[in-house]
């Protein structure tokens, strides 16, 4: 079995547990999650943490904020590294007509014959 095999038999089970997640604990069908507002999902979610019939987390009290901050998680580390300067993201000359680099905390567009 492939690298890329391995992947996607991964990302089918974890749908597969999301889906069975949403379907019994939450109630939802994938029908109703077409129509369904975030807020009744979040809802739902909390109610099911904060009686104690499933917990997401050690916290004892879940909060909107809370689950806000766990989804966004990982786009708040890459504008962190970005910010921080831990990842680069100057385009190299060899990519095409155009490149992105970095100048004084500035990103700039700029022609590959500039450089």
């Amino acid at each position: 079995m492939t690298h890329t095999a391995l992947i996607d038999e991964c990302l089918i089970c974890a749908s597969w547990y999301r889906s069975i997640f949403y379907r019994d604990c939450l109630g939802l069908q994938l029908h109703d999650l077409e129509t369904v507002q975030w807020f009744e999902v979040v809802d739902r979610l909390l109610a099911l943490h904060n009686h104690g019939s499933y917990r997401l987390t050690s916290q004892t009290h879940l909060s909107v904020y809370d689950v806000v901050q766990r989804i966004m998680r990982r786009d708040n580390y890459l504008i962190g590294m970005i910010n921080m300067q831990v990842l680069d993201l100057c385009v190299p000359w060899w990519v095409g007509d155009a490149s992105l680099c970095r100048i004084n905390n500035v990103i700039h567009l700029t022609g590959s014959a500039a450089l």
